[in-house]
């Protein structure tokens, strides 16, 4: 149980603003309840991309006007063969509070030496046309050499989700944020190492620092599995950790970490280089050729130097992260052998020293194949995360969740065994190139039919059952009931690329072969008009074509120790009709040995073929057979790209079901997935682009021919080119059924949402992306329907862009796709294709812009019905939504009715009113003044005035008037007045207008409010005691007995005391006549009765589960 109190914050101020009448702020803690029975089992679920946020909250830090929750949270996209565990097991990770972290896009820039110093496309152009065949320019060299795709950096804390780009290696503020929020990032000078460290400030003027970082270091590639790594000379920095969190009222959180450790991340990838080659040694010698590379086997590792948090501190207590160092499981996963083993939340003492108060365990198994673990077979094993406890005392364990996963079990790292998105499939594969063919126009090894050969043979299909390998499926908690988690592959309704990229296009329709009878010196009989047998072989098949094809027939006829004698009558006949049309008929005598080898254009509908031999030492065969085209492929449910939530199922301690949740992602009203590809690039090209060098051997005058080797290479890789298989879905209509305990659906709720996918610029690196997820996710309608079907809510919303408020940036990347190792110029006279710098580079230099995206209106529709189900009413509500140009709040709201009735809503923000002082702290979303407004009716105006307490700039006066708007040189306006605060923002005096002041007492290292004196000063109430008491009171006995000094020093005012067990909850309360109340709290800090002065009971808590012993 949390027993907290709300301190006045800047939030509460906010939700004043809104009410229609001002509320006096809620300082002193209510009387505690009973520790609330967890509610398990209501895991929401992001439907727009069908993850289930299963999370499990440890503690929240309660700082003044902070509150920074602390969580374990579960990613059940899927885990793939590669993936690593954490500190805290396989797909789970620890929030803490939040961080920064680098996407590397292309290079990091940190490594490149011009990063910001993008080249001029029109210098490039220009050497292009001037100087053609000039490879060794130094402006193209450069350009080739280095990278200009600027990195992106993610936010990720509790007020601010954001990505920003960097425009200059300097310090400052950062302008480029996609898309333009408005928090403020700063870059400064003065990290370790000469580092730059990050501020970001969010709207309501809270301050994250970020100045701790992990490195990142990067390794080249190796095709020798036994060869050394070779690390760059510098790593690169790739995240940046939280290390203080300020609010504008100067509450503060503090992060500290400790050792640095590194883990490492090892890949294999293959591929398969072919090279068609033209060489000439003269006008006549000519030689055209393929080459076939062998496999190639790269292998790449990255290195992680990371810090692990150890110790977050804030007022009146401490938490503490203990790490187990175990040195058995040294490399389990790529792993460093240390786990998070125990959380100590702890409590100040009177001494400046702590004291525990709670502890949270962490329990660990390795899971993997074979069922024994040692140091050699590391690479085989992960880590999952089993139980968590809290542990109070000896006496006080309380389990917070049991975990079980999957039975099937992942192979060891960098298996073959994985589908196109690194899932486990648990197919037997030599290497990781899928099967397909290419064309090579000058290989003769192909075959007398075709220029086609195969590359690879790997299976990369998906395996519904293995592709859950390591999954979470199962939360048992304290309760002893449970969850039980199902899911499905991911899927969108489109074209099925990888049946286009990688499948046989060959559709055989029948693969014939006969072996001849009968003696063929003589004609082969008549067939009978009462037996259809013919006396030798034959056979036929029937096929439907939905479109006109080319058939290919291909085959051998073998006449074995034929003569025009032995086989005078011999004979094979194939005759195809077509929609009852014979197309093709041939009965070819065998005295000897002849080629099939026939094509056939055949026009939609039925297809016959007929194939007979006749004689004993005739044997025959041919396969006949269409290709697939592009247009044979139908749009068709593609699966993969990771896991989505089927549903998710509740039981109770004795095994029975409770409810269940279970979602549909199709399209209403058809079979198709609503799916969209989050990525617009949606090609599965496992090859890059050709590369087309050129030798030359001798020069060329003119109108002679020149000698020369061309080479166009093409390799074929494991993985596509533009990281494809890192695609992800989101879904456009989602739909939600809900089933109580008896098995009844109680209706379901249908959702639509935005889909915007993200924009490639760069289709020959896949390098250049623009992000549109802040647009995407939206809800653009929601319908709810009762158990019967029928529609009882409506909900659309609008949303649009603001092209007015937007970023953009600027990025290059050069790419070369030929090369010539002598100077070109004197080739002109060859007619054959010479590569040119015009034919050989490729750049592009995108402006990708982001822009604000909000929702404009919302309409709600109500249906009501009879009771014999037919409809008799409707309500609708529309809102409309105008936002300020600043901080992208609300500024204007309208509310129509059905009646027509028009409610607005009107706020003002710091911008507004030139308040300079909130503007430079960027307090910017604090709204200062609200009107409402019924018709043409003003209904009440509020303004806020803000004055500044030395370093503190807070609320001072509130103005409220009603039926017109505020006077602020009016006293009679003025409803409410905060006299003053204390150090740490928190309110020591305030008055209503004309009404007697209110003091409040703060102790605890002014923590806690001890006491409210009602009719009497603050300075008259603190100078009758001892700040240092109340600070660092020994028990609840002498705060209280410091505290009676107010009483009895000031008799006409009325005053209530209060004390606590910090971190933990209220003690006691005794109101104005002295009358105290007591509460006591039972080993797991849950409060376990109440007392009343004399020692009575006045209520006592029981914290049993059913089915508990």
């Amino acid at each position: 149980m949390r027993n907290t109190f709300i301190i006045i914050c800047l939030l509460l101020f906010n939700s004043n603003l809104f009410s229609q009448e001002f509320k006096l702020p809620e300082i002193f803690p209510s009387s505690p309840t009973a520790a609330e029975l967890g509610k398990f089992g209501a895991y929401p679920v992001n439907l727009s991309t069908g993850l289930p946020q299963i999370e499990i909250p440890l503690y929240t830090i309660q700082s003044g006007d902070l509150s920074i929750p602390i969580t374990l949270k579960y990613h059940a996209s899927g885990i793939k063969v590669n993936q690593m565990s954490s500190w805290v097991g396989l797909g789970w990770s620890l929030d803490t509070g939040g961080l920064i972290s680098l996407e590397v896009r292309d290079t990091p820039d940190e490594l490149e030496p011009n990063p910001y110093d993008i080249p001029s496309t029109n210098t490039i152009d220009n050497i292009i046309s001037q100087d053609p065949y000039n490879f060794d320019h130094p402006i193209i060299k450069n350009a080739l050499q280095n990278s200009w795709v600027k990195d992106a950096y993610h936010i990720n804390l509790p007020t601010v989700s954001g990505t920003f780009f960097l425009d200059a290696d300097t310090s400052g503020e950062v302008l480029t944020k996609f898309p333009p929020e408005a928090y403020k990032v700063y870059r400064e000078t003065g990290g370790l190492n000469n580092t730059y460290i990050y501020k970001v400030i969010d709207k309501y003027g809270v301050s994250y620092l970020f100045d701790d970082v992990e490195e990142s270091r990067m390794v080249k590639n190796s095709s020798n599995q036994n060869e050394d790594y070779h690390l760059y000379n510098k790593n690169y920095n790739s995240a940046w950790l939280l290390s203080k969190i300020v609010s504008a009222k100067g509450s503060m959180i503090t992060y500290t970490y400790g050792t640095r450790y590194i883990t490492e991340n090892k890949g294999v990838s293959h591929s398969l280089t072919y090279s068609n080659i033209r060489h000439r040694t003269s006008s006549t010698d000519v030689t055209e050729y393929t080459v076939v590379d062998p496999y190639k086997t790269s292998i790449s590792k990255s290195e992680n130097i990371a810090n692990k948090i150890q110790k977050i501190d804030f007022p009146n207590g401490r938490i503490r992260f203990i790490t187990n160092c175990n040195a058995q499981y040294d490399g389990v996963d790529g792993g460093d052998g240390i786990f998070l083993d125990k959380i100590i939340i702890e409590k100040g003492n009177d001494t400046d020293g702590y004291s525990s108060i709670k502890t949270i365990r962490f329990t660990y198994s390795i899971t993997g194949s074979p069922n024994y673990y040692s140091s050699t077979n590391s690479y085989k094993y992960r880590f999952k995360l089993d139980h968590i406890t809290e542990d109070f005392g000896p006496e006080s364990i309380k389990k917070i969740a049991d975990f079980e996963y999957s039975p099937v079990q992942l192979p060891e790292f960098n298996s073959y065994s994985v589908d196109f998105f690194g899932m486990y499939n648990g197919s037997t594969n030599s290497n990781l190139i899928p099967r397909h063919k290419v064309f090579v126009p000058y290989f003769t090894g192909a075959g007398s039919y075709t220029n086609e050969i195969q590359i690879g043979g790997a299976n990369r299909s998906i395996n519904l059952i293995n592709m859950q390998a390591g999954m979470l499926t199962k939360i048992k908690y304290p309760t002893k009931g449970y969850t039980i988690f199902d899911y499905e592959p991911n899927s969108f309704y489109g074209e099925n690329k990888f049946a286009k990229e990688l499948e046989d296009r060959k559709v055989i329709i029948g693969e014939f072969s006969l072996n001849g009878t009968g003696n063929a010196r003589y004609p082969a009989p008549l067939p009978s008009p009462y037996d259809d047998d013919l006396g030798y072989p034959s056979e036929s098949i029937r096929y439907t074509l939905s479109k006109a094809k080319k058939l290919f027939i291909k085959g051998n006829i073998n006449c074995s120790n034929c003569s025009s004698i032995n086989s005078k009558y011999s004979f094979t006949e194939i005759r195809i009709t077509n929609n009852g049309v014979e197309k093709y008929s041939s009965k070819k005598t065998s005295t000897s040995s002849w080629a099939i080898d026939e094509e056939i254009f055949l026009d939609p509908g039925s297809v016959y073929i007929y194939f007979s031999v006749y004689g004993d030492r005739v044997s025959s065969y041919f396969d006949a057979w269409y290709n697939k085209d592009d247009s044979d492929y139908l749009d068709e449910n593609v699966q993969g790209f990771g896991l989505r939530i089927k549903k998710m199922t509740n039981y109770d301690s004795e095994n029975q079901f409770v409810n269940q949740k279970e979602y549909g992602y199709l399209i209403p009203g058809t079979n198709n997935s609503s799916g969209k590809l989050v990525n617009d690039k949606y090609e599965y090209e496992l090859a890059k682009p050709s590369f087309h060098s050129f030798t030359l051997s001798t020069g060329c005058a003119f109108y002679q021919n020149t000698n020369y080797t061309s080479t166009l290479s093409k390799t074929i890789n494991s993985s596509s080119r533009i990281g494809f298989e890192n695609n992800s879905i989101t879904y456009e209509y989602v739909t939600e059924f809900d089933k109580d305990s008896l098995g009844n659906t109680n209706g379901r709720t249908q959702y639509k949402y935005t889909v915007f996918p993200n924009k490639n610029y760069d289709p020959d690196g896949g390098s250049m992306w623009k992000n549109n997820g802040y647009m995407r996710s939206k809800l653009l309608e929601k319908i709810i329907y009762d158990e019967a079907d029928k529609v009882l809510v409506v909900e659309n919303n609008v949303f649009s862009k603001n092209l007015l408020k937007n970023n953009s940036r600027e990025e290059f990347k050069l790419y070369s796709f030929g090369y010539s190792d002598t100077d070109m110029t004197q080739a002109f006279c060859e007619d054959y294709s010479i590569p040119s710098l015009a034919n050989s580079l490729r750049y592009y230099d995108p402006s990708p812009n982001a822009y604000w995206y909000k929702k404009d209106k919302t309409e709600v529709t109500e249906y009501f019905y009879d009771e014999i189900g037919n409809l008799i009413e409707e309500l609708k509500t529309t809102s409309n939504y105008i936002y300020n140009s600043q901080n992208q709040e609300i500024s204007e709201s309208t509310i129509t009715n059905s009646k027509n009735e028009i409610i607005k809503n009107s706020y003002k923000y710091a911008h507004d009113l030139n308040d300079l002082r909130l503007i430079n702290d960027n307090r910017i979303a604090i709204p200062l003044e609200t009107t409402k407004i019924n018709g043409s009716q003003i209904i009440n105006n509020q303004k806020n005035v803000y004055t500044d307490y030395g370093n503190l700039y807070l609320p001072n006066e509130i103005y409220i008037k009603k039926g017109g708007l505020v006077n602020l040189d009016s006293a009679i306006d003025r409803n409410f007045v905060y006299d003053n605060y204390d150090t740490k923002g928190n309110i020591i005096q305030y008055h209503s207008e004309n009404t007697a002041p209110v003091a409040i007492i703060w102790g605890y290292k002014q923590q806690y409010p001890v006491a409210k004196i009602e009719n009497a000063s603050y300075a008259d109430a603190i100078a009758l005691i001892s700040q240092t008491i109340l600070d660092n009171p020994t028990n609840d006995s002498a705060l209280k007995t410091e505290l009676n000094k107010i009483r009895t020093g000031l008799p006409t005012a009325m005053v209530t005391t209060y004390t606590y067990d910090p971190l933990i909850g209220i003690t006691s309360v005794t109101d104005p006549k002295g009358y105290t109340i007591y509460y006591k709290y039972d080993a797991f800090n849950r409060l376990e009765y109440v007392k009343d002065a004399e020692g009575n009971i006045l209520s006592k808590n029981e914290y049993n589960y059913k089915g508990q012993l």
